[in-house]
C-alpha cells in the first residue's frame, strides 16, 4: 500500500512498493502527470495529474479511463482483480477519490466522490490526515505516515498544483487525415 496527500496546493506520497507483507527496496512513481499529447478529463474538467495507491497494474487502466474522461457514469465493470485508491487533481483545484476494492477476486466497491481538502488514500491515509487536521505541512505528514505505516516509506515524492488557468482547458480535437482510397483493380 502507500499513502498520498493533497492539501489543495501540493500533492506528496511516499515512494515504497510492498509486495504483501515485504517491502521492495526500489522507488517507485506514485504521483503520475498526463504524457505528451495526452488529455484527462473528469467531469469535464482536466485532470493535472493522480496519486495512486494499492494494485500498481491499476496505473495504466487508470490512465486509459482518464484519457476517455469519467464520471459518475462511467462504466468501471472491467476493474474485476484491480484495487486502487487514487486522487485526481483537477485544473480548478478539485480533487476527487477514486477508489475500487475487491474481494476474493471480485469488483466490490467504485466509488468517484469529490473531496475538500486535506484528502488522503493508501494504508497510511489517517495518519496523514491526522497530522494534517491539527495544522501540520503535508511533508511532514506524509514523513508521519511513513514512520507509522509499515506498508509506506522510502523517499517523498512531491507535485505543486500550478496557477488556475484563466480560461478552462478543452479536450483537443484530433484531427484524423483521411486515407486516400486506392482504385479496385
Amino acid at each position: 500500500m502507500t499513502v498520498v496527500a493533497f492539501d489543495g496546493k501540493k500533492m506528496v506520497s511516499d515512494s515504497q512498493v510492498s509486495l504483501g507483507t515485504t517491502a521492495s527496496p526500489g522507488a517507485f512513481k506514485k504521483i503520475y502527470e498526463p504524457e505528451e499529447g495526452e488529455y484527462w478529463e473528469c467531469y469535464g474538467t482536466k485532470v493535472l495529474a493522480f496519486g495512486v495507491s494499492g494494485d500498481g497494474k491499476a496505473i495504466g487502466y487508470i490512465r486509459d479511463k482518464l484519457c476517455e474522461g469519467i464520471t459518475h457514469r462511467t462504466r468501471f465493470d472491467e476493474v474485476e482483480e484491480l484495487g486502487f485508491g487514487t486522487l485526481l487533481v483537477l485544473e480548478d483545484g478539485t480533487c476527487y477519490r477514486w477508489q475500487a476494492s475487491k474481494r476474493q477476486g471480485r469488483p466490490q466497491n467504485q466509488d468517484l466522490t469529490q473531496l475538500l481538502p486535506p484528502c488522503t488514500v493508501g494504508s497510511g491515509h489517517a495518519y496523514a490526515l491526522g497530522v494534517l487536521s491539527i495544522g501540520k505541512d503535508i511533508e511532514t505528514a506524509v514523513k508521519c505516515a511513513i514512520k507509522l505505516d509499515k506498508f509506506s516509506g522510502g523517499d517523498l515524492q512531491i507535485w505543486e498544483l500550478p496557477p488556475k488557468p484563466a480560461i478552462k482547458s478543452t479536450r483537443p480535437v484530433i484531427q484524423h487525415t483521411p486515407v486516400a482510397e486506392t482504385p479496385a483493380a
